[in-house]
């Protein structure tokens, strides 16, 4: 473009319209395209060249776009500072969007990427592709060559999104009622089975009460057959011992396998749902053009047609064709009227199931990250209990696997020590204040570089813009971590959300019993079952609901081509009775009805262009979408493979 730096400042604290003038080539239209690129917009829409690369300065290697948003007011968005900073910079082969925020002390923060700018757009009621938020030169001339009733009316309703308000409004009112009568009927039944759970609790609590003291007379018995044996018995129970080590380990190492695969997988599945609405949008799109390019056509056969009636000769009736021709626009009307109903049913239908389908695409995703959550903690609760069962015959076993066989080595070969390695430092650390527990024993590599702190910002601003000179981080009560600036290397923080529990240098961890490791990890799998259960039930009225969505908006597309077609023949119609009102030919009417098949043939042929890009879009993201359900399907039985091997190398520890 014709800027090579360049700083505008629309003084919104003044002024609340900005003109910006100049002669042709002095970058008006440059300014107003790097505000509508710099927000999101697509090189397409801006009438300067067709790729976003195009748009960068001759001879150079990247253009830079920087847009400060002010958020005050009351549609400000809370997540940010007064300043909202839009920073695009587009390459040759890439483009990337930074979303950033001015703090208090004038300091920038990185907040997000182009995810969190849809969402400001929203926010602002920014919308790039609507002509009443943003009007280009070419779309404003389009405009004002077809400036007919109907056509604004059309545009209106398009832009105000008022047709569906109103049901949107009703059917709101109508489930708050549903949801109020439920939500009385469930406090009722909520009295009852509480009153209920008590019973059957202090029921439970007597049984379970009887069932233990059962269960120790048995272990008693137990223990007095076999105590005569049990000498003998020592040195096939150290075999045993190390058996079941062996096993643990390679138990735990199946584990780690499959919930990484798992991961894995859906981490793909997530990525095909994302190339499948990318599929579905590009083939609305294509319709679209495909309509396009076959409204140019008929309008230009309808020119040539009255091209050659006008140059031709007028020997026919003109009263009989006009009768002939009012009562085809009678015929027309009547069918106009029963297509606009069927398409207002089905826009009133798309309308309802869209929010049902919006909420089943939320629960759905809620139950799949509850689902991934809940793995996460079974494995969590497999790996305590390995360790506390370790712990539990060794107390070193505690600061890992190896460090017994480590201290035997060093005990083994203490002679080639000048003096003898403490170790394990965890041994050896003993806290004045129990509440530091987690964030010691998280970070406990290299901790006389470590600052304390007990909240987040005081972390914060200690650690930048100068932090103590030999700092190397800062790690608070919530186990959040702060990286200095040092180098290259930028300020960092990161908030934990493993929910991180101390085992060392916390008491509790060792005060448990094995009993309460079983009952989490059976509580964790039938929640997990449960989870299953919920995520595939979500899965299918998802796809159920998504089915008959893109049923109805094929029905609704068809009822619109065939209400568009009526129109067109209506339209055409009364060209041809105003045809037969005029007396004679006219030189000035050939003329322009040449120029409109010139421009018309133009439209068209960048339309097939257009086309024939979203054509090639559309195959390429359809070999994206099946080479990612290849490897679904690859993956899935990976997993299975994974998960028998798992029950297998568990059923066989049990065995043991």
């Amino acid at each position: 473009m014709c800027h090579s730096s360049l700083t505008l400042n629309f003084d919104v604290n003044k002024y609340n319209c900005s003109y910006i003038i100049g002669p042709n080539g002095s970058g008006k239209s440059a300014l107003f395209a790097a505000l509508n690129i710099g927000l999101g917009g697509a090189g397409r829409s801006n009438e300067r060249g067709k790729r976003i690369n195009d748009y960068i300065k001759e001879n150079e290697n990247y253009s830079l776009i920087r847009i400060h948003i002010s958020n005050e007011g009351p549609n400000s968005i809370p997540d940010y500072g007064d300043i909202i900073i839009v920073e695009r910079r587009i390459t040759h082969k890439i483009s990337t969007v930074t979303i950033k925020t001015r703090l208090n002390e004038g300091k920038e923060e990185i907040v997000g990427k182009r995810r969190e700018l849809d969402l400001i757009l929203q926010q602002f009621n920014i919308d790039l592709e609507n002509p009443l938020s943003w009007l280009s030169q070419d779309r404003a001339r389009q405009f004002l060559q077809s400036m007919k009733p109907q056509r604004l009316y059309e545009l209106y309703k398009k832009s105000s999104e008022m047709d569906g308000a109103e049901d949107l409004f009703r059917n709101i009112d109508t489930l708050f009622d549903e949801l109020t009568r439920v939500v009385k009927s469930m406090d009722k039944e909520k009295t009852a089975k509480e009153a209920k759970y008590q019973q059957m609790k202090a029921r439970f609590d007597a049984v379970n009460q009887l069932s233990n003291k059962k269960e120790a007379i048995q272990r008693l018995y137990w223990y007095q057959l076999w105590a005569p044996v049990r000498d003998g018995k020592n040195k096939e129970i150290g075999d045993i011992n190390k058996q079941q080590k062996n096993f643990e380990e390679q138990l735990g190492a199946a584990s780690s396998r499959f919930r990484e695969h798992n991961e894995n997988l859906n981490e793909l599945k997530r990525k095909a749902r994302e190339l499948n609405f990318d599929h579905h949008d590009l083939v609305d799109k294509v319709k679209r053009k495909q309509w396009n390019i076959d409204l140019y056509e008929r309008q230009l056969q309808k020119a040539n047609r009255e091209l050659r009636d006008l140059v031709g000769s007028s020997g026919h009736d003109p009263e009989t064709e006009k009768n002939k021709l009012k009562e085809k626009l009678t015929q027309i009307a009547a069918q106009m009227e029963a297509a606009e109903l069927e398409q207002k049913s089905y826009t009133n239908e798309l309308a309802s199931i869209k929010v049902e389908y919006e909420n089943l695409k939320k629960e759905f995703k809620e139950n799949t990250d509850q689902h991934s959550l809940l793995e996460r903690r079974r494995t969590r609760i497999i790996e305590e209990k390995t360790l506390f069962e370790q712990s539990k015959a060794d107390k070193l076993a505690i600061f890992g696997k190896d460090v017994p066989r480590l201290l035997e080595l060093i005990d083994t070969n203490i002679n080639s020590f000048k003096k003898r390695p403490i170790g394990p430092i965890g041994n050896y650390i003993k806290l004045k204040d129990k509440k530091w527990a987690n964030p010691i024993e998280f970070y406990k590599v290299r901790a006389e570089s470590v600052l304390l702190f007990e909240k987040d910002d005081v972390a914060r601003n200690a650690m930048y813009p100068k932090p103590p000179k030999n700092a190397s981080k800062a790690i608070t009560l919530a186990c959040s971590e702060v990286n200095p600036q040092r180098g290259s290397r930028p300020y960092q923080f990161f908030r934990d959300h493993s929910n991180f529990q101390a085992r060392v240098l916390d008491n509790h961890f060792m005060a448990s019993n094995l009993n309460d490791f079983n009952q989490q990890l059976e509580q964790s799998l039938e929640q997990l079952r449960q989870q299953s259960e919920k995520v595939e039930e979500s899965k299918r009225s998802f796809q159920t609901l998504e089915f008959k969505l893109n049923n109805l908006r094929q029905k609704k597309t068809q009822t619109e081509a065939r209400l568009n077609g009526l129109n067109e023949r209506k339209y055409e119609i009364e060209e041809e009775l105003n045809k037969l009102e005029d007396e004679g030919l006219s030189e000035d009417k050939i003329t322009n009805l040449r120029s409109s098949i010139r421009e018309s043939e133009d439209e068209r042929n960048a339309l097939q262009v257009k086309l024939t890009e979203l054509e090639q879009s559309l195959a390429e993201k359809t070999e994206k979408m099946n080479e990612a359900e290849s490897k679904i399907e690859a993956s899935t039985k990976r997993a299975d493979h994974l998960k028998n091997d798992y029950k297998q190398i568990e059923v066989f520890f049990n065995l043991k």
